[in-house]
């Protein structure tokens, strides 16, 4: 109803006025797992850097259906089906590399922030809790969801854009070297796509933490049921419970 839409917008206006957080601090948290950088730094890169050479094999194994001699056109399938294995090899070894180190460097940083999380929340005072804003269940859904959003941050977003870079770097140098007058077209293409993107990203970024939000409404309601099992099948609230609970969720499906 209107009131719940109140309260939520109030919960966004609180929100926002939470002071910004340095991401060199965030960054500075990794702690001991730096070394697990470089490996997965050389993972995202070699990753992103087969894209376009498998864009060389697809086009060059094309002009090899063409030779008008059958045992010539087996002998060059042949050859590039060496080379498909060989990249393909190379790109399960630099994708495992770069997935499974960039996903445990997150998940450390997760560890971390939910340890300190408990911890400075075990600090409060206990009538802090009584507040709306800091209920059990908002508090839970917060340990449970803030710290995920976190890890991509850092290592995912470093390895995201290494990956990116990698690949657009080696698709500028082998398209400019193949004809320097398409690739100059393309080029005056890029900026369009780069504004979608990061107007894509902003979107997509603004609606997800507005669903957070709106979801922490839904954990204080879980929480709430479950702590009060008793009243609530005493005076048989199970239904009304749940409409409550499908009401909390009803504005992130709209999102």
């Amino acid at each position: 109803g209107e009131d719940a839409a109140t309260s939520e917008e109030r919960m966004m206006a609180e929100a926002a006025e939470l002071p910004a957080v340095s991401v060199a601090r965030v960054w500075g948290m990794h702690g001991e797992d730096w070394h697990l950088f470089p490996p997965a730094l050389a993972g995202a890169l070699c990753a992103g850097a087969s894209q376009p050479v498998f864009a060389i094999l697809y086009s060059d194994i094309i002009s090899a259906y063409f030779a008008p001699d059958g045992d010539a056109m087996r002998a060059r399938a042949r050859a590039y089906l060496g080379w498909f294995f060989l990249l393909g090899g190379a790109v399960l070894a630099a994708k495992t590399a770069q997935i499974s180190l960039f996903s445990a460097i997150g998940e450390r940083l997760v560890r971390r922030l939910r340890r300190l999380s408990f911890e400075a929340a075990l600090r409060q005072p206990v009538s802090l809790y009584d507040e709306p804003s800091y209920s059990v269940g908002r508090t839970c859904t917060r340990l449970a969801t803030d710290a995920t959003l976190v890890k991509g941050l850092t290592g995912g977003a470093l390895g995201m854009a290494a990956e990116g870079f990698a690949c657009l770097a080696a698709a500028l140098v082998i398209s400019f070297a193949a004809s320097p007058r398409l690739a100059g077209v393309m080029m005056a293409v890029v900026p369009f796509l780069v504004v979608g993107s990061v107007y894509e990203f902003r979107n997509v970024s603004q609606r997800a933490r507005a669903s957070g939000k709106v979801l922490e409404r839904s954990g204080e309601v879980v929480a709430d049921a479950v702590a009060a099992a008793r009243t609530v099948a005493a005076f048989n609230l199970q239904g009304q419970m749940l409409r409550l609970y499908d009401d909390t969720l009803q504005e992130p499906l709209r999102a």
